[in-house]
């Protein structure tokens, strides 16, 4: 997937989600943009300085994407 994609595909998600439960967007689009690109802004340094051959690895893994995605959760829904 593109890094434009992710984007996109990320604010899809989260405007249907959150237009589902309050009826409008909570969260600035430079949010929702930092954490769509966030997998590549791992990822594709690492291929680029040739670490790793692809340019999916540990950010695009689970095992990585959810303690960050309950930190987050944990963070934002503390205020």
């Amino acid at each position: 997937m593109l890094p434009p994609t992710h984007f996109a595909l990320g604010y899809l998600f989260y405007s249907l989600h959150a237009r589902g439960r309050s009826g409008e967007v909570e969260y600035p689009v430079i949010l929702i943009f930092a954490g769509s690109m966030f997998p590549d802004i791992i990822d594709k340094p690492l291929q680029l300085a040739g670490v790793i051959e692809w340019g999916r690895a540990m950010g695009h893994s689970l095992l990585f994407a959810i303690p960050i995605t309950v930190l987050i959760g944990s963070l934002l829904y503390r205020r």
